[in-house]
């Protein structure tokens, strides 16, 4: 049983971590609740966690551990990404806001048009068909400057997910 190389695995959870951690220690009579244990439990997390965790300063593996299984959810439930083609000047304060045709697709699931041949929407909501559907924000951009936005989740280095 190696202590010393013990690290989250690739695909393991938080929480199958914790167990596995908790365990070996208990093995090994190592106590849960030094400074040393705390630092070995954290330096054995993702990349992602590891950073983030050690900014809120935690003083307990039972504190690390709920914050780790939170963001750990937090990503898996943001595993998105985010494409919009127009942008839109907010009146709150002159801030950019994205449009709400944005489109989110999840793992290969993304909507495409069979009128308009475009991604993010269906013939349904297609705004050539149904050029009632399309918002007064939208007709009242005719001439103004557009652009595109995508947002993704980077997640942690390919290498750090040893």
């Amino acid at each position: 049983m190696d202590w010393q190389t013990f690290k989250q695995g690739k695909g393991q959870s938080v929480q199958e971590y914790t167990q596995e951690f908790r365990k070996r220690a208990m093995i090994l009579g190592v106590s849960l609740y030094t400074q040393d244990t705390l630092l070995k439990y954290i330096g054995g997390l993702q990349e992602y966690l590891k950073y983030t965790i050690l900014i809120f300063n935690p003083t307990n593996i039972d504190e690390v551990s709920v914050q780790a299984i939170h963001l750990e959810t937090g990503r898996k439930n943001n595993n998105y990404s985010v494409e919009s083609r127009q942008l839109k000047e907010g009146k709150d304060k002159g801030k950019e806001k994205m449009n709400r045709s944005a489109t989110v697709k999840k793992g290969d699931a993304k909507l495409s048009c069979s009128h308009c041949q475009r991604d993010g929407h269906d013939a349904e909501h297609c705004w050539k068909l149904h050029p009632e559907l399309k918002p007064k924000w939208f007709k009242d951009q005719k001439g103004k400057q557009k652009a595109t936005v995508i947002v993704e989740d980077l997640g942690s280095d390919y290498e750090d997910e040893t």
